[in-house]
């Protein structure tokens, strides 16, 4: 059967370091049992066999792999919402205390749309907090690293996460931060660069 043998070659090509090409294949599994237009026994092994493969690694994957099948098993819309919530939170947690927020968020949007689904409105709200909280995070630790170019793009979106909260208080004070950020990068670049001397002794 196609779509098996999709899941073989996948399992076969599995490397959390290279996620990708795994994932394809387990997406095109999946959009093979969606074309059935109704839940067939073939969408609920696709969806057992995705499932597995997110439990095994726990949210310890380096890299995508746990955002990126979750993301296909809300497509198939076979499992229990609360476990996948659970595993998408693991990893952004997971991500969150190594300081990669970019993979924090992407689990973190995973678990909103799970929650979204679901209609879990609290478990949502969590969701878009953790994210409004890593961007914050993430610019924080440009700030310490003195990059002030990238760290301006990153409060805007600290910004836009809290406004989407509704939380404005917190959005003026960011605005703060990013104002502080923009004087400095100014700054940068308007200081002079010392030459470079190419004297030979």
């Amino acid at each position: 059967m196609i779509k098996q043998k999709y899941l073989e070659s996948g399992l076969r090509l599995e490397d959390p370091a290279h996620w990708g090409h795994a994932i394809r294949r387990y997406q095109r599994a999946a959009e093979l049992t969606l074309d059935l237009k109704r839940k067939t026994s073939l969408r609920r092994r696709v969806s057992e066999f995705v499932l597995d493969r997110v439990r095994f690694y726990e949210g310890k994957d380096p890299y995508y792999f746990t955002a990126q099948a979750l993301e296909i098993l809300l497509t198939l819309r076979t499992d229990d919402p609360s476990e996948l919530c659970r595993h998408a939170l693991i990893a952004a947690e997971r991500a969150r205390a190594n300081g990669d927020s970019r993979r924090a968020r992407a689990c973190y949007s995973v678990a909103e749309k799970i929650c979204r689904s679901g209609k879990n409105e609290a478990g949502t709200l969590s969701a878009r907090t953790a994210i409004a909280e890593t961007w914050v995070e993430e610019a924080q630790r440009l700030d310490e690293a003195r990059d002030f170019l990238t760290v301006r793009y990153v409060w805007k979106r600290a910004i836009l996460a809290y406004r989407r909260l509704g939380n404005e208080t917190k959005a003026a004070e960011l605005r703060l931060r990013l104002r502080n950020a923009k004087r400095i990068s100014r700054r940068q670049l308007r200081s002079p660069t010392k030459p470079v001397s190419h004297d030979v002794d």
